[in-house]
């Protein structure tokens, strides 16, 4: 089996990360063993046992560079090493500060009643004729909807309500709204803690590379960039 088939891509909380006192490729190798350690096909349950050069070409870096970056992960008590078998795992540090918070996060991206802001669900009404911003479904008009996710006080709603004025996106029914909303919460989380300047030059930056279809996603993949080239 190609390993490098994988690991896809690295979700990266970045506030969690400067927790942890990880640098950015540090949460990569300390993620790709995670997720390769826990893959339902390892025979080795919780270990990962992929070769630093299998790793490095997953993560585009070399060989030695794997090793160096181990090493301080190990220090760090991010991941541990079995003596015996050489075998990687990363330790329950790693698991209370990253993947209990995602397991978290997915269970409350699973209710859409629990995460939806402004739907007005009443659980105790059999009225199918739900109330979005105050107003019946089929009056639902999604620019005073987007205005209560920008004046938020929850930054992570903030932050997708910019994003979709940024694009100008719309929603013409409420079940639109609720599954792209449901959608963002994730990337959007993941970037609470940068600042409104960062996220409007990352937006800006994306915008001017003619990437149509940039998403969230793609904001946190580029924004740790444009930060240091704003600098």
């Amino acid at each position: 089996m190609d390993r490098t088939k994988q690991v896809i891509y690295t979700v990266i909380s970045h506030t969690k990360r400067i927790e942890l006192g990880l640098n950015v490729m540090e949460y990569c190798v300390a993620d790709t063993i995670y997720h390769l350690g826990n893959n339902p096909r390892n025979k080795m349950k919780g270990w990962c046992y992929a070769s630093k050069d299998t790793m490095g070409k997953v993560l585009g870096i070399t060989k030695q560079a794997v090793f160096k970056i181990i090493k301080r992960l190990i220090e760090k008590g991010v991941v541990k090493k079995d003596d015996k078998t050489r075998h990687l795992q990363t330790t329950q540090k790693w698991y209370d500060s990253i993947i209990s918070e995602q397991d978290i996060v997915n269970k409350v991206d699973s209710d859409s009643k629990q995460s939806l802001p402004y739907s007005n669900i009443d659980k105790g009404s059999t009225n199918t004729n739900v109330l979005v911003s105050g107003k019946p479904e089929k009056t639902f008009i999604f620019k005073e909807t987007l205005e209560r996710l920008i004046t938020s006080k929850t930054e992570y709603i903030t932050i997708i309500g910019c994003y979709w004025k940024h694009k100008d996106k719309d929603f013409p029914t409420k079940k639109s709204y609720q599954t792209a909303y449901v959608r963002n919460i994730k990337p959007a989380k993941i970037l609470v803690g940068y600042s409104d300047k960062d996220l409007w030059d990352t937006f800006n930056y994306l915008d001017k590379q003619n990437f149509s279809k940039w998403t969230l996603e793609t904001v946190f993949k580029y924004i740790p960039e444009i930060k240091q080239l704003k600098k």
